[in-house]
């Protein structure tokens, strides 16, 4: 995926690039939802609840058809720059 990739979803529109976008008006709606939601009352609300992260579980909710709760997203690509910005602040 690229960088504001999601507004395709947000705005209702498909595109190609997206690969197989059937599911683009059930993701898109969830996604609205999920975000007017939170932009009215400070709390995403949906269907499925948003997980508080913690650093333990590093949880994070993956948007697709059908959404689940998921953890440690990137793990090796974001331990790798941890390493290096340990390396390089001291």
């Amino acid at each position: 995926m690229f960088h504001a990739a999601e507004l395709l979803f947000l705005f209702g529109t498909s595109h190609p690039i997206l690969g197989n976008s059937s599911n683009a008006p059930e993701l898109g709606l969830a996604m609205r939802g999920y975000w007017s939601s939170f932009a009215a009352s400070g709390d995403p609300g949906g269907e499925l609840a948003w997980p508080e992260w913690s650093e333990a579980t590093d949880p994070y909710l993956h948007f697709a058809t059908p959404s689940d709760v998921e953890t440690g997203y990137l793990d090796a690509k974001c331990d790798f720059w941890d390493t290096l910005f340990d390396t390089v602040a001291r």
